[in-house]
């Protein structure tokens, strides 16, 4: 994963770090990542991983790409 400068969405960041850290203790529940194109879905989550990859060195992301043609 390549490094990149994270600026805003602090707010999102530690509300999503919150609902991990309860899934991480055994309340686990599923968080969906919406948006338009380019609105920095992929940077958010990456940038969780990145502060929890900092607490917990064992933790890995597993990532998959959806392209529906339609």
């Amino acid at each position: 994963m390549e490094q990149t400068i994270f600026i805003g969405r602090e707010q999102e960041v530690q509300d999503l770090l919150a609902f991990v850290r309860k899934g991480l203790a055994g309340e686990a529940s599923v968080a969906f990542v919406t948006g338009e194109a380019g609105m920095g879905k992929t940077a958010l989550v990456e940038e969780i991983f990145r502060r929890l990859k900092a607490e917990i060195p064992d933790l890995v992301m597993a990532v998959g790409r959806c392209n529906v043609d339609s």
